[in-house]
């Protein structure tokens, strides 16, 4: 089967005493790149995350082609050729 993952943003301001305070959760962060610094978080970000969930392009491809077996199974009744999605 295919992973599924959701990844959340967190607002969270630091008071006087450096004790945080939520302020809000996003369902769906922003990640625009508005300063270099913006882009160098964010890539990390999706670096660190995408390791922690074990996310390799073998695993891609293979989710791909279980979707694609799938897919032709509802549509046609069965299994598609070796040939199916691949670029050519």
């Amino acid at each position: 089967g295919s992973s599924c993952f959701e990844l959340l943003g967190l607002d969270v301001m630091l008071d006087a005493n450096l004790k945080p305070w939520l302020l809000e959760v996003n369902h769906s962060p922003s990640f625009l790149s508005e300063c270099p610094l913006d882009t160098s978080l964010k890539t990390a970000l999706l670096h660190d995350t995408l390791s922690l969930v074990s996310i390799s392009t073998r695993h891609k491809t293979l989710v791909k082609r279980q979707d694609l077996n799938a897919s032709a199974n509802r549509l046609y009744g069965a299994q598609p050729s070796a040939a199916w999605g691949k670029k050519g």
